[in-house]
């Protein structure tokens, strides 16, 4: 027999009040009789039949919240949802999360898909997430040990959807949010080139969604956590946990979205074919990023080959002295102020540039500036006549190219202002051998050209 629903419920509780009351005023109408004609017995049984009608009037009234609940609590249950959270990170701190999912923390979490062994991850970036070093281990562990297969599924970071949702988010930076999914992506990628993990290599899958996904979804055995995105950090977002349940719940419509992403994705070297040169070219030479900051800050080798770098020195001066105190090496190699170069870049930036000595006074007391750091470290200054077609700074990479290095090379543009230089980052396997052409070209300007030379005293 199915299940009446709510409205029928309501309607057919109001119905009975309806008929208990005309009942009970048909009766005290009889009560009424019965003590003007003072007839006992009927006076006596009429009292009792309006007790108890009253008596069930009330109980009947005092069950519609009853019936609310036991509606709820009923859907619930048809739809496979078991609590809610104010959002993902907080699950295990909560008592009632911890009782429905039989988990104390993520790792209790993960172990009740020990049936089919394979863990899902479906969001826009999971940066925060994935940032732990201790959340990425015990995924290796349990893809070593336990014969997992973890599938991680971020958002297109060169989707245009990412520039509206990072716009609306108001985030600090152009390409904030797609450098965040990109980072994540890198996190594993160079964890999984330790040898300690050559054994999972192929049990994690990070996969780029050909859509934006809707919600962020955790998914481990029969049960999922669930939160919807809605331009706010997900972990203050409502999240649900939903369970593997009855035809039609939740989880069954959760699980066939993942299906159908985990179908329809590109992988990291698909996505790399297909990217615009807008997409490409993220860095700002005026508004430098944060992850150029983190870099330059955490890096143990500079090598910089620029025009002047007046403007650079202005925005990294207080960073290039934390470096130097810190006892990282730093080669800077610049236009010679005296040569025709200096005066062919002053020229190139504008095709009507009258003040070209002014630009060489700059180009000096940059130096100068540059010359006053020495005594901060190990500070090296070259200059070499040549009008260089980029402005690169190279980190970590001294002698060679390491796993470490992470290149940004800035184009030189002509009769254009600085801010419409364009900038992209080298970093990763992928760009080994692109970022060993640009320490050759570093190295041989440095050492080999007669026309470099190195610059102790100021102008």
């Amino acid at each position: 027999m199915d299940r009446l629903t709510l409205k029928k419920r309501i309607a057919r509780r109001r119905a009975t009040l309806f008929r208990l009351i005309i009942i009970t005023v048909v009766m005290g109408s009889v009560f009424a009789y019965a003590l003007i004609q003072n007839k006992n017995t009927l006076k006596e049984i009429t009292a009792m039949a309006i007790s108890a009608f009253v008596s069930t009037i009330l109980a009947i009234y005092m069950t519609k919240e009853d019936i609310l609940e036991n509606d709820y609590a009923e859907k619930k249950d048809d739809f496979g949802v078991l609590t809610f959270e104010e959002g993902y990170r907080t699950v295990f701190t909560n008592k009632d999360a911890q009782t429905y999912l039989k988990s104390m923390e993520w790792e209790h979490f993960f172990n009740q898909a020990k049936d089919d062994k394979k863990v899902f991850f479906v969001g826009i970036s999971f940066y925060s997430f994935f940032e732990d070093v201790k959340m990425r281990n015990l995924l290796y562990k349990l893809c070593n040990e336990n014969k997992y297969d973890v599938f991680i599924i971020l958002a297109n970071p060169f989707d245009r959807e990412i520039a509206r949702i990072n716009q609306v988010e108001e985030k600090t930076e152009e390409n904030e949010l797609q450098q965040r999914i990109l980072r994540t992506y890198k996190f594993f990628e160079k964890d999984l080139k330790d040898d300690k993990y050559k054994d999972v290599k192929d049990k994690i899958h990070i996969w780029f969604s050909i859509t934006i996904p809707t919600s962020l979804i955790i998914k481990s055995g029969k049960y999922m956590i669930v939160t919807p995105y809605m331009l706010e950090n997900p972990e203050r977002t409502p999240t649900i946990i939903v369970e593997d349940s009855k035809s039609q719940s939740f989880y069954e419509k959760y699980d066939n979205y993942l299906q159908v992403i985990e179908k329809y994705h590109y992988t990291y070297e698909q996505l790399r074919k297909s990217i615009s040169t807008k997409e490409f070219f993220t860095q700002s030479y005026t508004n430098l990023s944060p992850e150029f900051y983190n870099d330059i800050e955490n890096s143990n080798y500079v090598a910089v080959i620029g025009l002047s770098q007046g403007r650079m020195l202005r925005t990294l001066g207080s960073c290039y002295r934390q470096l130097l105190n810190r006892g990282v090496k730093i080669d800077i190699i610049l236009t010679d102020p005296d040569g025709e170069s200096t005066k062919m870049c002053a020229r190139r930036s504008s095709s009507n540039r009258n003040d070209i000595e002014g630009d060489i006074v700059v180009h000096k007391e940059a130096i100068n500036r540059l010359i006053d750091m020495k005594k901060e470290g190990e500070l090296r200054i070259y200059i070499s006549d040549f009008m260089y077609p980029y402005t690169m700074y190279a980190f970590n990479c001294e002698k060679q190219v390491t796993e470490e290095t992470k290149m940004y090379i800035w184009q030189t543009v002509l009769f254009e202002a600085s801010d419409k230089r364009p900038g992209f980052v080298c970093e990763g396997e992928e760009d080994k051998e692109r970022m060993e052409s640009y320490l050759r070209q570093f190295h041989e300007l440095r050492d080999n050209c007669d026309l470099t030379h190195e610059v102790t005293k100021p102008y």
